[in-house]
């Protein structure tokens, strides 16, 4: 791939999850002055999943037919819009209706970006390309929480507007610099039924370690702004300074670490050193008994995530029969449907107990850690993909 794609690839995705990052500390807030609670917030960040499942594929689908460029700023475009419209709520159901319009639009963004890769990378680069699609990923959380927790001491409304300008300005920079085109010609042409057959039986194992996961992450996620503020006192900047701190060292696992790695050793055994590190580190989160204990507690969870994302990522990219667009749309469904029952898992287990949604997913990576250890290859074939053991 060249430098120069990928260098844009990596500056859009960095500016559209800074317009990501930038909502994530103020969202519990603004929720809670709508007078929800933490069951709320895991329904909002749901109802955003739930249209990212349904619509990921579709788009990915579309992206091999008519192109990337276009969805990819669809998806861009419809997360700005999002933004503005959560930030003029004025009710609940106002709140739910901006984030299910910015699920079905935004579902077109990543896999596009990811699908663009996999078309211009060989086989041998594609860990290291993904890698630093992830790390821009990730550096765009770490500038977005960050900002996010600035304005929202202000106000949090303010993070939405910032976040929706941001997203609508990358449109305009895409548009100007991106290069367009028709994906490569795909010689298999199934039907969309025929597709989701080919790449779902081919990947499965790589599927449902994104859903695993993802899960365990996002009953993380939804809770940890609750969690931080009830157990540590800690305020909305300091939260987000935890978050930002937790990306930057994950993107420099994905930018600086991933694309070795696995040309080293093989998707697989990343993947299972990642499941085993995120087990643990959601476990620390629960043991920890001040800031610095929990920023490390996060920071190690960060590694063992971003281990996995890529090296999930790389060899569903490698193992793509019908169309990159397809396989990273199923991808990003799988991840997503994870992110409808996470949040909402991870809500009700903490209205119950703060400690739960934390010991749930750390128990839930230790079986994902066996469940790798008996469907996944040692080492992968060099450039293969990780298959399932016969």
């Amino acid at each position: 791939m060249d430098k120069r794609t990928l260098g844009i690839l990596f500056f859009g995705l960095f500016l559209v999850m800074l317009g990501f990052g930038i909502i994530i500390p103020a969202l519990p807030y603004y929720t809670l002055e709508m007078h929800g609670d933490a069951r709320t917030v895991g329904f909002l960040m749901a109802s955003y999943s739930i249209m990212n499942v349904i619509f990921a594929p579709l788009w990915g689908r579309l992206s091999d037919r008519i192109g990337r460029k276009p969805i990819f700023m669809t998806g861009i475009a419809g997360l700005g819009l999002s933004f503005v419209l959560f930030g003029l709520a004025t009710n609940m159901p106002q709140l739910f209706g901006a984030r299910i319009l910015g699920g079905i639009l935004g579902a077109a963004a990543l896999p596009t970006a990811f699908a663009i890769v996999g078309d211009r990378s060989p086989p041998e680069a594609r860990a290291k390309s993904v890698g630093l699609l992830g790390a821009a990923v990730g550096l765009g959380m770490v500038v977005g929480p960050a900002i996010g927790g600035l304005a929202g001491q202000y106000s949090h409304k303010l993070p939405f507007f910032i976040a929706g300008v941001t997203s609508l300005l990358t449109v305009f920079f895409i548009a100007a610099m991106l290069p367009g085109g028709l994906p490569p010609a795909i010689k298999h042409k199934p039907t969309w039924r025929q597709a989701l057959q080919e790449t779902g039986s081919a990947l499965w194992p790589l599927y449902l370690l994104t859903f695993v996961s993802t899960f365990a992450f996002t009953n993380m996620e939804a809770t940890f702004v609750l969690f931080a503020k009830d157990r540590f006192a800690l305020t909305i900047g300091q939260v987000g300074g935890l978050f930002a701190t937790m990306a930057l060292v994950s993107a420099g696992v994905q930018g600086g670490m991933v694309g070795k790695l696995v040309q080293k050793h093989g998707e697989g055994t990343i993947i299972k050193t990642g499941t085993a590190i995120l087990a643990s580190g959601l476990f620390f989160v629960i043991l920890a008994g001040n800031y610095w204990a929990l920023t490390l507690a996060m920071c190690w969870t960060g590694v063992g995530s971003a281990l996995m994302r890529s090296a999930l990522a790389t060899g569903v990219s490698k193992g793509a029969q019908s169309g990159q667009g397809t396989a990273m749309g199923m991808l990003q469904s799988f991840e997503s449907m994870a992110r409808v029952v996470g949040p909402a898992v991870g809500g009700m287990l903490y209205y119950s107990h703060p400690d739960w949604p934390y010991l749930a997913g750390s128990l839930v990576m230790a079986g994902a850690f066996f469940f790798a250890l008996a469907v996944l290859r040692p080492k992968a074939p060099q450039p293969g993909i990780v298959k399932a053991a016969s």
